[in-house]
């Protein structure tokens, strides 16, 4: 029976898979030994601490958020900040951010923290530009709602 060059290859190959282990071992000093080689030493990684992206008024709205929701604190920031199936409301805590996106009527926007929408809530875009003002209107829609947030889109998704 005739091999080919691929044949022998391929048998190399896996003879190197099975054997080198066999041959090389891990000493107490993390170094790996293989047979006729010298240790070979591999430094010690130190992974960097992360830095906090955080900002100290970014902070001042979380706190703000949990003295005004107190217990339902959890479900607020959830609704804001999202979950795997639902994305959420103001992931970064953006007090000016503004969406039209997908509104009705068209050209209506979501404003501030809790993006509430200046038209059927009924309330001029520089209260709800104060994300102080943002968060009680919030929790007065979520308190009127029965103490939900279906009025959010992401309460909704998330059935909260």
């Amino acid at each position: 029976m005739k091999r080919t060059l691929a044949q022998y290859g391929l048998f190399l190959f896996f003879t190197g898979i099975i054997f080198t282990p066999i041959a090389g071992w891990l000493n107490e000093d993390h170094t790996i030994v293989l047979a006729n080689e010298n240790p070979i030493q591999y430094p010690e990684i130190t992974p960097e601490p992360t830095k906090s992206t955080e900002t100290s008024e970014q902070q001042e709205i979380k706190d703000y958020i949990a003295e005004v929701f107190g217990d339902d604190t959890e479900k607020a920031m959830l609704i804001l900040t999202g979950n795997d199936k639902c994305g959420g409301e103001n992931k970064t805590l953006n007090p000016k951010a503004i969406n039209t996106y997908g509104n009705t009527p068209a050209g209506s926007r979501d404003i501030g923290i809790f993006q509430i929408n200046e038209y059927w809530q009924g309330v001029h875009s520089k209260f709800l530009l104060d994300w102080k003002l943002n968060i009680q209107i919030a929790h007065k829609i979520y308190v009127d709602s029965g103490n939900n947030f279906k009025m959010w889109s992401a309460g909704k998704c998330m059935g909260i």
